[in-house]
């Protein structure tokens, strides 16, 4: 009778105890995505996880939770990345809200970033039990001591077990029934890597099965449904099923895209003469490899493809843009695969490559006298603004331009560098870049510094300025840069030819000033990892005098 009042409490404890963990989770979740009901219920929130402690006989509740509290911001980051990967890539997708009102596999996502973080703090019981009650909501089981990377997407996700030392790297999308699991269930191996590596940019279709501590699915790769594996996959590969015998096959194969789909995910490369220093190790990330040759690629296309989402424009449209060179490039490129028209101002001094570029794009370009600078540019689009009702894109002030770079280079720096990189070196122009790459750097280790490079006074570096304060871009948020070092004309163009005779990197003067920065920085260190970007490439500047 003693042993079954014993039961029969123990089953009432364990009953509450999951009933509020559920009630708890539900809360947090909705206050997450909602900061005036975090601010209203924040309170109430942090009561409930302190009598879930108390539950469970966890000391420090108080400083628990404030550690805990302080994850939000970069766990919403990394949740807001999730839904723009589930947005671009379900095509039933509607908005980012549908998303995170109604998707299955995201709420199964949400909790997993919350459960993990309660799993990092060393609180037990709690974070599987929220697991635990996300499987029952949502069909998808998520252990809470997997390492899973940024912009993860999984589709409605029924019946999908991810195991506890599983890793899933950036950008991975998977489909209902997949299992990633282990092939031995000893508890002689519970602390042993039992579950597969599925590195970045790996789709995983309906019902696939991925089983061993030691198989890795390589970069890019797309697994097949129905298919089981239980060995590595190179990357590029295209896992499919045999229908008569169940038997996986491999094949390498290129799988038709966009031009769009090739931008970004750009080399970082290590520099071998420039730089030798025991303990310092300098990554220039060559965005010149994107379709229209520079950094601004990336921009360009969010500004149009964000502008036409949100119904300012349509295709047909006509847009105007003022601009020194590369973000007129990429905007004649991504105007024409987007559909809309782009007239495009610039200074006459730009390079004849460069204008020639964007006509062929099928763009209109209009010169301003070089002397006015960018800024007169700036006002000869305003005026077309006005006069022809064109659509000013605004790239100073767009915020679309640092988000592509929050979504995009920051994600890529912090993947190819393991999560290892100190110190990331950017020129600044319209800042977009920087800027959206230290928020989520920063988001990543907040002990990442920040490095920009500016002209010094009466240096003429294109794509490099030090703005007046009434043309100063809105995007431009000092406290987001911890450094900023002047570079000289001269300095810019010597690194320039030196990355070209000592790298192999044919780059233009930015990319020149960026690297003789990441220089000045790395003889200031003893130890750390730079990542420096190289904005475009040489060609376009073959008519002025850099290498001659």
């Amino acid at each position: 009778m003693k042993e079954t009042a014993q039961i029969i409490t123990f089953k009432n404890y364990s009953m509450c105890l999951r009933d509020a963990v559920e009630v708890f989770t539900k809360q947090l979740i909705n206050n997450l995505f909602d900061e005036r009901h975090l601010l209203e219920s924040g309170a109430e929130t942090r009561l409930k996880f302190l009598k879930i402690l108390e539950r469970l006989s966890v000391e420090n509740g108080e400083n628990l939770w404030s550690d805990f509290e302080n994850s939000f911001v970069s766990i919403r980051q990394k949740l807001d990345l999730d839904a723009a990967a589930s947005e671009k890539n379900d095509p039933a997708a509607k908005s980012l809200e549908e998303i995170y009102l109604a998707y299955p596999g995201f709420y199964a996502i949400a909790v997993y970033r919350l459960s993990h973080q309660l799993l990092n703090l060393g609180i037990p019981a709690f974070p599987r039990i929220m697991s635990e009650y996300a499987h029952s909501k949502t069909g998808t089981e998520i252990h809470p001591g997997a390492e899973i990377g940024a912009s993860f997407h999984i589709d409605h996700g029924t019946g999908t077990v991810i195991g506890e030392s599983a890793i899933i790297k950036d950008n991975v999308q998977i489909f209902q029934g997949v299992t990633l699991g282990g092939i031995q269930v000893k508890k002689s191996l519970a602390s042993t890597k039992r579950h597969p590596t599925i590195e970045s940019g790996v789709v995983i279709y309906a019902n696939a099965t991925i089983l061993g501590g030691d198989v890795v699915i390589g970069k890019n790769s797309v697994i097949g449904a129905n298919v089981c594996i239980m060995e590595s996959v190179p990357e590029n590969s295209v896992v499919t099923v045999k229908s008569e015998n169940n038997i996986f096959q491999k094949e390498i194969r290129m799988k038709t895209k966009s031009i769009i789909d090739f931008v970004g995910n750009t080399p970082l490369v290590e520099v071998q003469n420039i730089l030798k220093k025991e303990g310092v190790t300098l990554l220039l990330k060559l965005e010149g490899n994107n379709p229209g040759g520079s950094v601004k690629d990336r921009a360009a296309y969010y500004m149009i493809s964000e502008a036409i989402k949100r119904k300012n424009i349509k295709k047909g449209d006509t847009l105007v843009e003022a601009t020194s060179g590369n973000t007129s490039i990429a905007l004649a490129l991504m105007a024409k695969v987007l559909g809309v028209n782009m007239v495009l101002t610039m200074p006459e001094n730009s390079t004849i490559e460069r204008v020639k570029t964007m006509r062929a794009y099928g763009a209109k370009v209009i010169l301003t006298p070089a002397d006015e600078g960018i800024e007169g540019a700036i006002d000869y689009a305003l005026k077309l603004k006005y006069k022809k009702g064109y659509f000013r894109l605004n790239q100073f002030d767009n915020f679309d331009n640092p988000k592509a770079h929050f979504n995009t280079t920051g994600p890529e720096i912090w993947r190819d560098t393991e999560g290892e990189v100190t110190h990331f070196v950017s020129a600044m122009g319209t800042t977009g870049t920087i800027t959206g790459v230290s928020d989520y750097l920063k988001s990543q280790n907040e002990n990442i510094t920040i490095i920009g490079a500016q002209p010094t006074e009466g240096a003429k570096i294109p794509g490099i300025r030090k703005w007046s304060e009434e043309y100063m871009p809105a995007i431009f948020k000092a406290k987001k840069i911890d450094q900023i070092f002047e570079v000289s004309e001269e300095e810019a163009k010597e690194m320039t030819v030196r990355l070209a005779k000592e790298e192999g990197v044919f780059a233009g003067m930015s990319s020149g000033g960026s690297v003789a920065t990441a220089l000045k920085v790395a003889e200031s260190i003893d130890k750390g990892v730079i990542v420096a970007i190289i904005c475009d490439r040489g060609d376009r500047y073959l008519s002025s005098d850099i290498y001659e």
